[in-house]
């Protein structure tokens, strides 16, 4: 599953602080995802915006762009 965490700019704290309250939808997504769970978005704008503040701290941050192994 992917989740991708799109939010207006970063002032603009309402949509991300909904999605980080109750019902818990990160829960949800994580209970779905069965095998593979990938997070896309800003982890700075998303750090503070409820349940992903605990995401932000325990979940390895990767970015960039991965080249294919050879």
């Amino acid at each position: 599953m992917i989740l991708v965490l799109g939010a207006p700019m970063l002032p603009q704290r309402g949509a991300r602080n909904w999605a980080g309250g109750p019902p818990n939808i990160l829960n949800v997504a994580a209970t779905r995802a069965q095998e593979n769970l990938y997070v896309v978005g800003s982890r700075s704008a998303w750090a503070d915006a409820g349940v992903f503040g605990r995401l932000a701290q325990i979940w390895p941050a990767t970015s960039g762009i991965r080249e294919p192994a050879e």
